[in-house]
């Protein structure tokens, strides 16, 4: 950004701020977290976190105003852009016509959409949280562990037929199998 630019940007912020600076000595407390935006000719528009606190003489009284301004337009832009893409990967894999999960190095599942919890007989978000073995018998869990230890072992992509219990008996299903980063 043009340095001249900045400054009359930061110059009617700093005017804007008078009555947050006013209300610090009023109160006597600190105003935190305090976020600005901030437009600046000719650029993209500044987003700041301010806190501003009062300063104190050494008998205690308010001789000023103090702040900390960081620019954090990088990390909400980057946030923002994590929200959209996460919500459109949530989109994908909840309207996915094929049952999608992913657990951690444990077992445990940490992702599940709608058409797991159907071919499981549960609620996706009843599935979170949960162990294999607390979703399936020993005898149809010890294969699903199995090829995870292989994918977990030898980091790389398998495609085995899984067998899933449901109530008018056990589904064999394609499954594809990867580690995640």
């Amino acid at each position: 950004v043009d340095p001249e630019l900045l400054e009359l940007a930061l110059a009617e912020l700093a005017a804007q701020l008078q009555p947050v600076r006013w209300g610090v000595i009023e109160r006597s407390e600190p105003v935190e977290n305090l976020e600005l935006t901030v437009h600046v000719p000719d650029a993209a528009e500044l987003r700041l976190l301010a806190t501003f606190f009062p300063v104190r003489t050494p008998g205690g009284e308010i001789s000023g105003v103090g702040g900390i301004i960081v620019d954090v337009t990088e990390l909400v832009e980057t946030r923002e852009a994590l929200r959209v893409s996460e919500a459109r990967l949530g989109a994908i894999v909840e309207h996915a016509p094929v049952a999608i999960f992913a657990k951690d190095a444990s077992g445990r599942v940490v992702l599940a959409n709608a058409r797991l919890g159907e071919a499981l007989g549960h609620g996706a978000e009843d599935i979170i949280g949960q162990h294999g073995d607390a979703l399936t018998s020993p005898e149809i869990h010890a294969p699903h562990l199995a090829h995870d230890a292989i994918v977990l072992a030898e980091h790389r992509t398998i495609e085995v037929e899984e067998v899933v219990p449901a109530e008018d008996g056990p589904h064999t299903f394609l499954t594809v199998k990867f580690p995640l980063p």
